[in-house]
């Protein structure tokens, strides 16, 4: 299972997930109005065949995460890169939300 923050940016999300040795090539990242689906494949090792290996912990399987979004987005905008085994995606929101003054000063009448 891939593991992923989401990050609410006022005009959009911001979704980061580890992906750490799969290549982009290898993701299929499909987007709709109310979440993202995300999976991929672990490189097989088929450039290694033939090697007698002794012992072998590192994992090679796909994955698939669906990840919801708590408000409308645009799919056709939404944006991803790989960076250092992370994926972000930018998600767009439809109706982006009003972000509030951290402090506003009230008059006293």
């Amino acid at each position: 299972m891939a593991l992923y923050d989401l990050v609410d940016k006022g005009d959009r999300y911001e979704l980061q997930v580890e992906v750490p040795g799969i290549e982009k090539e290898k993701m299929d990242i499909k987007a709709t109005r109310h979440s993202v689906e995300i999976s991929g494949k672990h490189s097989e090792k088929t450039e290694e065949k033939g090697k007698r290996y002794l012992y072998t912990e590192r994992l090679y399987r796909s994955f698939y995460r669906n990840v919801p979004v708590p408000e409308e987005i645009v799919p056709s905008k939404v944006a991803a890169k790989v960076e250092n085994g992370i994926l972000r995606l930018e998600l767009p929101k439809k109706v982006p939300t009003r972000k509030e003054d951290e402090e506003t000063r009230v008059d006293v009448k």
